[in-house]
């Protein structure tokens, strides 16, 4: 969260961001946290709410690991359980 709020480069800070929060996700023994296109306003939005409040972009990235594992299980025909 706080190298995207610096901006220490002219372009690309969301992306190296991404990259620096998915390999610390990776490190820890977590899933990627795939933001598609299509939720990048949502991602924008909680990651500026997080400025005064990091529980809503917290529980945003972790839906995004949640999701992205099952999409990829749904891919390599491993089915899911029903956590609910």
């Amino acid at each position: 969260k706080q190298f995207v709020f610096i901006h220490p480069f002219i372009d690309g800070n969301g992306r190296v961001s991404r990259l620096l929060m998915n390999t610390t996700l990776i490190q820890d023994g977590y899933m990627l946290a795939i933001i598609p296109p299509i939720l990048r306003q949502d991602y924008i939005n909680f990651l500026e709410l997080a400025h005064r409040d990091d529980r809503p972009f917290i529980d945003f990235i972790a839906e995004r690991v949640y999701e992205t594992q099952k999409e990829i299980m749904r891919l390599l025909h491993i089915p899911f359980p029903d956590l609910t």
